[in-house]
């Protein structure tokens, strides 16, 4: 008789147990689920800003290895995300852009320091327009450069608009100028 109440102890004990082990692994379960939803919903909150920004958006490794385009980058150059990617970004930039900007990216990655230049970039229907590269470095507690985030702004109005603003004066505004330069005794 003690021998059967002990067993049936000891059945109770393993059911406990067994109940206790269930709850653990449900509740770590859940929690791993809720992480992954957390992080999901944090995915598509980046993605939703990056998409939703009137720029092209960019993200290199430390070393300048671009691994990320956003859409409005491929719909503007004409260039899929896997003919951007490493250094594929180079090729929609004006051969004449090429090397300076090149020089400009090596040299802002090996010091950390800022990258901003101007440039003339191929839209996807075969014309350059100037834009304004930007990129800063996202440095972790110690420092160092983890990714770099930058953007390339369309300043093609702005830049085609500076020479009109510095355009010769006509020749009858010449002759006005002329006579408001003269003393009012000569006029």
């Amino acid at each position: 008789m003690a021998s059967l109440e002990r067993s049936q102890a000891e059945c109770g004990q393993v059911r406990r147990e067994r109940e206790e082990a269930r709850k653990t692994a449900t509740e770590a379960i859940c929690a791993r689920d809720e992480a992954v939803r957390a992080l999901q919903d944090s995915e598509q909150q980046y993605r939703d800003l990056t998409e939703a920004l009137p720029q092209l958006l960019w993200l290199t490794r430390p070393d300048g290895w671009h691994v990320y385009f956003n859409q409005k980058w491929c719909a503007y150059t004409g260039l899929t995300l896997e003919e951007s990617n490493g250094h594929g970004w180079n090729h929609a930039f004006h051969p004449d852009d090429r090397q300076r900007a090149w020089e400009r990216w090596k040299q802002a990655t090996e010091t950390g320091e800022a990258y901003e230049i101007e440039y003339r970039l191929r839209r996807a229907d075969g014309s350059y327009h100037w834009v304004l590269g930007r990129a800063l470095p996202l440095c972790d507690a110690s420092g160092q450069v983890v990714k770099w985030f930058g953007t390339c702004t369309d300043i093609d109005d702005q830049k085609r608009a500076v020479p009109e603003v510095h355009a010769p004066i006509p020749a009858c505004h010449e002759s006005v100028l002329a006579t408001l330069r003269k003393p009012r005794s000569a006029r």
